[in-house]
């Protein structure tokens, strides 16, 4: 049967509006003017309290603990539900879940010299019935003399959504955009289960759902490739499209 323009326009927008709704929430996200900073002064301890989700509890401290040749920023869970990880400095598209070790308490060493200056992130999640919110934080820490040393809070965000893949470095829900380095097509679409990717010398592509979970990965040698949809549920997907060049494309279809 032919689909009509009109038909397929109503699937399209229906697709979307279903696009967002899996994405109802919010990103709470702060960036501290001035950075928001602990100092350690002859064992003197500042404590910093960290409310990620905006409920006016407190979540996490921190604080600075001074040795005779360096120091050291702590981090303690106060909510039994909360965990973080130290994730080093990430790329911006780096996803904070991970199957990585998770702590309710923990520390970094910095201020050792010649030392003078730390710059790192940590992963934070909240464990709520059977699922996670996810936060990321950025701080860094200094000394000026080795009997005082400080440690900052930059920004973080904490994300209002169950399960969602929060990216590092990710203040907001914005939708995906397709990006067009290259000539890229799909079809058909919307499609009922296979799809014809077509353009030159493709390498690679990448099926991502809308929760930003990878479904699929192809590896190509051609022109063409033929992405199989059948087993996955109805919805929008993003095809993350790569070429031998090493230049990229994003391309947005849906599912029947």
């Amino acid at each position: 049967m032919r689909r009509t323009l009109k038909s397929i326009l109503t699937l399209s927008l229906l697709s979307m509006a279903l696009f967002a709704n899996a994405q109802h929430g919010e990103i709470f996200y702060t960036d501290f003017e001035p950075d928001l900073c602990v100092n350690s002064i002859n064992n003197t301890n500042d404590t910093v309290k960290i409310d990620f989700d905006e409920d006016g509890l407190t979540d996490f401290t921190m604080r600075v603990g001074l040795s005779s040749v360096g120091a050291s920023i702590y981090l303690s869970s106060v909510d039994s539900e909360w965990e973080f990880r130290e994730m080093g400095m990430q790329e911006p598209d780096t996803i904070v879940p991970s199957d990585g070790f998770w702590g309710s308490f923990g520390f970094v060493n910095f201020g050792y010299p010649p030392v003078q200056y730390i710059d790192f992130t940590f992963g934070f999640r909240k464990r709520v019935d059977n699922h996670y919110y996810y936060a990321w934080m950025r701080m860094y820490g200094y000394y000026d003399d080795p009997y005082k040393k400080r440690a900052c809070v930059d920004k973080y965000a904490y994300c209002t959504i169950p399960d969602y893949p929060l990216r590092w470095g990710q203040t907001s829900l914005d939708s995906v955009e397709e990006n067009n380095e290259i000539h890229i097509t799909i079809n058909p679409n919307p499609t009922q289960n296979l799809v014809t990717i077509t353009g030159e010398n493709l390498a690679d592509v990448e099926v991502v759902d809308i929760m930003g979970r990878t479904v699929m990965k192809s590896y190509c040698d051609g022109d063409k490739v033929k992405i199989d949809l059948s087993q996955q549920p109805a919805g929008v997907y993003i095809f993350k499209i790569a070429d031998k060049n090493g230049e990229k494309c994003t391309k947005k279809a849906v599912k029947e």
